[in-house]
This record gives structure tokens, C-alpha cells and sequence, in this order.
């Protein structure tokens, strides 16, 4: 069994989950920014910048669970 999260562990976790909720959903609420900065090369941009943000949207559930 681990030990409990220091105090700033737990502000961290919390702080960076929060940052990654947020991103995701600017991924998902408003593209066109993303799509503005994505490189040609990438294929199917809409697509990539959608499962990105679900991506990170799951990333901070994780984080908090």
C-alpha cells in the first residue's frame, strides 16, 4: 500500500488535471484555432484535433481517479 499524496502532490495533480480539462475542451468547443496551427502534413486535421481533445479530456479523468 502507498502512502498518502503530500499536500502539493495533490495540488499538482489537481492544478495539471484542470489545465488538461480545459485544453480539451478547446479542442473540442472551438477548432478553429487548433486547425489555424496544425501542420499539413497531418492527415485528417479535424479529426486528430477532435481525438486530441478527447485525449486530454480523458487525461485529467485519469488524473483524478
Amino acid at each position: 500500500m502507498s502512502a498518502p499524496a503530500s499536500p502539493a502532490r495533490h495540488f499538482f495533480r489537481w492544478l495539471l488535471a484542470i489545465i488538461y480539462l480545459v485544453a480539451g475542451i478547446a479542442h473540442l468547443s472551438s477548432p478553429a484555432g487548433f486547425l489555424a496551427i496544425t501542420p499539413e502534413w497531418v492527415p485528417f486535421p479535424e479529426q486528430v484535433i477532435l481525438l486530441t481533445g478527447i485525449a486530454e479530456i480523458a487525461g485529467a479523468i485519469g488524473l483524478l481517479i
